[in-house]
């Protein structure tokens, strides 16, 4: 037996697997016409997600990524106006990770001199991966530029352009891309569903 939802009623009846043609519905007494299995009751309840739910929450997560970068950005310290000095490498090494309250970095601490005395700098690193790779492509001798402080208040120096983030690797680029896929067919089959179940009952 196929469980299929009366046209007349809305009530929940029940029909042969492979019957079709005309029915009477034994709870309300009126006829309809039965062609094509219905979505059962059961399964409607399964995968009733509503659109607007599914719009809701992806708009949420949109929302809540923007807030978190326009705050990152206003945080952010603003060193793209100071001055602009080249130091050489005297000394440079990763210090491991940092904690900070509850943000963390990977440190690369740096000696350069750049012509009136050593001084020290500070890297801040988003993964340990981007600064063994600085640490591995700045060697003693070489030259950088560094941000000097004009107000003379932490952090005096800078480093410019600050930590560079290694490009992914391709099991990235795959697993993304597959994340991504995922999505979009999630999305296609709920709409289709919600299609499906919307022209059988206009059927």
């Amino acid at each position: 037996m196929v469980e299929i939802i009366c046209p007349h009623c809305d009530q929940e009846i029940e029909v042969p697997d492979d019957a079709h043609g005309d029915f009477k519905c034994p709870l309300c007494s009126e006829v309809f016409e039965w062609e094509e299995p219905q979505i059962s009751h059961e399964f409607e309840r399964m995968v009733e997600t509503p659109t607007q739910t599914k719009a809701g929450i992806v708009g949420f997560v949109v929302v809540v990524l923007f807030i978190i970068f326009v705050i990152g950005a206003v945080l952010d310290d603003n060193t793209e106006n100071w001055p602009v000095r080249q130091g050489e490498i005297i000394e440079i090494s990763y210090e491991g990770r940092v904690v900070v309250g509850e943000s963390a970095y990977h440190r690369v601490e740096i000696y350069a001199d750049y012509g009136v005395g050593t001084r020290v700098a500070d890297l801040e690193c988003s993964t340990e991966e981007d600064a063994v790779a600085y640490v591995d492509n700045n060697n003693v001798g070489d030259t950088i530029d560094l941000r000097v402080n004009p107000e003379s208040t932490y952090p005096m120096f800078v480093v410019d352009a600050g930590c560079p983030k290694q490009p992914a690797s391709q099991l990235e680029i795959v697993g993304n891309l597959v994340c991504f896929g995922v999505i979009v067919i999630v999305i296609a089959v709920n709409n289709g569903i919600s299609w499906m179940k919307g022209k059988i009952r206009n059927d």
